[in-house]
């Protein structure tokens, strides 16, 4: 992710009555808007002082509604969408909840599905993606979601700040798709896999992300299509404090347990009698917490910045 050029009068009002997250996802984020939205802030003020203010006031919603869906991410901790309930964010601004169809709301609560949670560890076979450890040597084998199950798993949930703020990147239209997509699959081992009980803590805190790559290094994209084996290259959000406690069997040209550095990479293979993750979750997964942690790094860069208090 670049910085953006903050050079418009427009960037300059909406930036200066942003909350210091919103300033920060401003600094990093601005190049993630869609084509219209990074028109708009570039754009020169409205002469009409009651239109400058209605469109600066939008924006702060929008970066209301940023900053909520990455704080709820990776872990749902509310699903009360941001501002008046009345309404959703499009690209372009306001539009009534109705305006999404209810096609694109799941029909009913999902049930967690004990048959998809042993398939996985068939598939898996009950060990640690990430480590290479195993439930048959005694640890702890959980089943983790890639895309979060709370995101997709009843009625309603297309209305949440996640899917909201996805509009403002990849517009209605492709984020009504995929939410069609994963609401279908949130409880499918397309979006499971097997993870030892302490990576999973850290895949739900978002402390550890997973990047999806081809076997040759290429970077697998949201709108790609791909169905072979992949990697996962491994990073953390924040620097770890004994990087030597974590430690892996599964990491590409290690031949034997190693610890496990940020750049590792570990194989997906493709198994063929089963459903297997997709590896385009783990992309969408990783943009949102890489986004999450340079929003919050671009904070505390800021308040370093800050003149310190006159005595």
């Amino acid at each position: 992710m670049t910085y953006g050029d903050p050079t418009g009068t427009f960037f300059d009002n909406v930036h200066a009555r942003a909350s210091p997250f919103g300033q920060s996802f401003l600094r990093v984020g601005r190049n993630a808007l869609t084509a219209e939205l990074q028109q708009e802030l570039s754009s020169s003020l409205p002469a009409n002082q009651n239109l400058c203010e209605t469109a600066v006031v939008r924006w702060m919603e929008r970066l209301n509604i940023i900053e909520s869906a990455l704080n709820n991410f990776p872990t749902v901790i509310t699903r009360t969408p941001t501002s008046a309930p009345a309404l959703a964010r499009s690209a372009v601004g306001l539009i009534p909840q109705r305006a999404i169809s209810s096609r694109h709301q799941a029909a009913q609560a999902v049930s967690r599905d004990p048959m998809a949670v042993q398939d996985c560890h068939d598939r898996d076979e009950s060990e640690c993606l990430v480590t290479g450890r195993s439930k048959w040597d005694g640890f702890a084998i959980e089943i983790a979601h890639i895309i979060p199950f709370a995101l997709a798993n009843q009625a309603g949930c297309r209305q949440m700040d996640f899917w909201r703020m996805l509009e403002f990147f990849w517009g209605i239209q492709y984020t009504n798709t995929l939410y069609d997509q994963i609401s279908h699959e949130i409880d499918t081992t397309w979006n499971m896999v097997t993870l030892d009980n302490s990576i999973h803590a850290m895949w739900d805190k978002g402390a550890i992300i997973l990047t999806p790559l081809t076997p040759n290094g290429a970077r697998i994209n949201i709108g790609d299509v791909y169905f072979g084996s992949f990697d996962l290259e491994v990073s953390y959000s924040h620097p770890l404090r004994v990087p030597e406690l974590i430690q892996s069997t599964k990491v590409i040209k290690q031949r034997s347990v190693c610890i496990l550095k940020e750049g590792s990479r570990v194989r997906v293979p493709r198994r063929l009698e089963f459903r297997n993750p997709r590896a385009t979750y783990f992309t969408v997964r990783e943009l949102i917490v890489s986004m999450k942690k340079e929003c919050d790094e671009g904070i505390g860069l800021q308040a370093i910045m800050q003149p310190p208090p006159l005595s």
